[in-house]
């Protein structure tokens, strides 16, 4: 799922990323609420750092969209306050 999760998000692709998440968490909790058995603690801790790494590219590319929006927010009022004082001046 993190896998999806990462391509979704390397395409721009932010409300699946959103979806997966939270079958995701649901999940997580189930496969947290179980004790572990020893004898696949390894995988299980193999597929938590693999998780742990796609978060932290899923997280930083999110970094990088909100800068974007940010951006395109403000040009946005920008452009409105231009306009709202254009039509002041005539």
């Amino acid at each position: 799922m993190s896998r999806k999760m990462l391509d979704h998000a390397q395409q721009d692709q932010w409300p699946q990323v959103t979806e997966i998440e939270l079958q995701r968490q649901i999940l997580i909790k189930a496969c947290l609420d179980n004790p572990i058995p020893l004898s696949v603690s390894v995988t299980v801790s193999d597929n938590i750092k693999q998780v742990m790494q796609a978060d932290h590219e899923i997280s930083r590319l999110c970094e990088i969209k909100r800068g974007l929006v940010a951006a395109d927010i403000n040009g946005h009022r920008a452009s409105r306050k231009a306009c709202q004082n254009y039509q002041q001046c005539g």
